[in-house]
């Protein structure tokens, strides 16, 4: 608490921040305005750490990137008008991705909405189509007011807290915005109404249920989508993947790891005919954590209509392979030690997937030996480079797809914001996670899209100096090279593409940061050389490659693993 800031006179304020001390909350993020200076001058006398940063959208996801690597919600709060519409790709991110993230939006006093008053909007549930609890407060200090505003502001809490989303408190605030009052130090703070927290065990008919499935299934498929790392789920599902009619799937995003899991699903399914993919569907299929990134694993499960599809989360039930079943309203760490130990029934299956993924292993090192310079060549080397135990965060559209292909050193973990898969935040949620995860270094792979969209992430003094970016810059959206039917679109090159000539480095001037560049094997490597090393000011790295290159590099890996 800094004692030399004032409290606000709004009561609604106070209460409001002395909630978020009682929930535990660490972290404020705050957009600077008029109208939200009590919730801002409030903030910054609490315990709460708290940042400054302009750019709304940007905020928004550097609270995100807070909140994913600590597992506890920041709060983010703006002025009134169109600054809480700049949170709502953040918003929508969150509750895709199940992150929890609390926003607070200041608002005129309702009596002047739609009154022809400058930065007023209907802000009242403007966010509620993605998010779990939404509440306005009321202006006053007598009890009921008072009761009613304790009430929803600790809902509110535990919602996104219960649910892992985030949620929406709007607060009115008539004039005088700047007036203080002192308060009487030792002054009681209000309780947080709390909750139970939910069963997470199966009812005895629903664990007989799944075990006869489990039993009974001769080929068993386990997938794991985007997940904050657990060494326990990694135990049991260590164990599970050593049963001969068990197959663990594991994208890069689920920072899961086991010489018996399959971590690189693409160079397996991609390039599979129709007969030898239908010897590899399975019957039962088990599904956990978040998005999955490979659209090639999804066709293939599509087409493989499973007849059972268990998928297991304490939140969301997606039917992503048009084959749900089950519903298991549990954690991974709580439901698979249920299946551990049961004898196996198919002697082939798992040996089937391990014969195609040792000749793929083997093709790929092959193709690899044998690239040219290109997108291909460039992750190859980064994947090799990075230092133990770094954090990866990974831009979206081709970025997160190269990553896939390549494995990582011991310790790396990896995040990508599939939520809604957008490229409007990638820099600003890995910014956040920079100073979540700090000193533990934290490197942001991006396209060159991707972070000049996002370029205001940069405008902050909160970066730390062990941050690292490197940008691979093809000059323009190469995804839609890769793409079938966007390459030969007259149009793929001003309007798909963006096809451009800029180059980062003014941006890193701007922003004080280390500068380097490559535009080749060698001086990439050269380049990546010391790259992690201790710096006094945050490092980036500017790669630039061949669009031409890139497409025809990457088909030609598809096609060599296809033989």
């Amino acid at each position: 608490m800094n004692p030399s800031i004032p409290h606000t006179t709004h009561p609604q304020v106070r209460l409001l921040v002395q909630l978020f001390q009682a929930a535990g909350l660490r972290h404020a993020v705050l957009s600077p305005g008029s109208r939200n200076a009590p919730i801002a001058e409030e903030l910054a006398a609490s315990p709460l750490r708290c940042f400054s940063i302009v750019d709304e959208r940007s905020a928004a996801f550097f609270a995100l990137g807070l909140s994913k690597e600590e597992g506890l919600p920041a709060v983010v709060a703006c002025t009134s008008g169109s600054a809480v519409l700049n949170y709502y790709p953040a918003v929508a991110e969150a509750y895709y991705s199940r992150i929890p993230l609390i926003v607070v939006s200041a608002d005129r006093p309702t009596d002047w909405i739609d009154q022809a008053i400058g930065q007023t909007i209907r802000q009242d549930r403007v966010l509620a189509s993605h998010t779990v609890y939404n509440t306005t407060l009321h202006e006053g200090d007598d009890p009921q007011t008072s009761w009613y505003n304790r009430r929803e502001i600790s809902a509110a809490i535990r919602a996104a807290l219960r649910e892992s989303a985030p949620v929406h408190i709007n607060i009115p605030l008539s004039e005088p915005l700047y007036q203080t009052i002192d308060l009487p130090e030792g002054e009681p703070s209000p309780i947080l109404t709390r909750e139970p927290a939910t069963a997470t065990t199966l009812s005895p008919e629903s664990r007989e249920d799944i075990l006869r499935l489990w039993q009974e299934s001769r080929r068993k498929m386990i997938l794991v989508g985007a997940s904050r790392r657990s060494e326990t789920l990694e135990k049991h599902l260590r164990q599970l993947a050593r049963e001969s009619d068990t197959v663990v799937l594991c994208e890069t995003t689920s920072n899961l790891h086991g010489e018996d899991f399959f971590e690189h699903i693409d160079r397996i399914v991609l390039p599979l005919s129709p007969a030898t993919a239908s010897a590899l569907y399975p019957d039962l299929l088990i599904t956990c954590g978040g998005m999955i990134v490979s659209k090639k694993i999804k066709a293939f499960l599509k087409a493989a209509s499973p007849r059972h599809h268990l998928h297991v989360s304490p939140y969301t039930w997606p039917d992503t392979y048009m084959a749900l079943t089950h519903r298991i309203p549990m954690s991974g760490e709580a439901f698979f030690p249920l299946l551990c130990g049961v004898e196996s029934t198919d002697e082939g299956y798992l040996r089937a997937w391990k014969q195609l993924d040792q000749k793929q292993e083997r093709a790929h090192r092959e193709y690899c030996q044998r690239a040219p310079y290109s997108d291909f060549k460039v992750w190859e080397l980064l994947s090799r480079a990075l230092p133990p135990h770094a954090h990866l965060e990974v831009a979206n559209s081709a970025a997160i797809r190269y990553n896939q292909l390549f494995p990582l050193p011991q310790g790396v973990t990896v995040s990508c914001n599939r939520g809604t898969s957008g490229i409007d935040g990638s820099t600003s949620t890995a910014v956040g996670a920079a100073v979540a995860l700090s000193p533990r270094p934290v490197t942001l792979v991006s396209g060159d899209l991707a972070f000049l969209y996002d370029n205001n992430a940069l405008w902050n003094d909160h970066i730390p100096a062990e941050m690292r970016i490197v940008v691979i810059n093809n000059g323009g959206g190469g995804i839609f090279r890769i793409l079938n039917g966007a390459r030969t679109s007259p149009i793929c090159s001003r309007y798909l593409q963006a096809t451009h000539r800029k180059s980062i480095e003014p941006l890193a001037r701007l922003h004080d940061w280390e500068y380097r560049a490559a535009d080749d094997t060698e001086s990439l490597r050269e380049a990546l050389r010391d790259f992690w090393e201790p710096s006094s000011r945050p490092r980036m790295l500017e790669v630039f490659t061949r669009e031409e290159d890139n497409d025809e590099v990457l088909r030609g890996y598809f096609s060599y693993l296809s033989k």
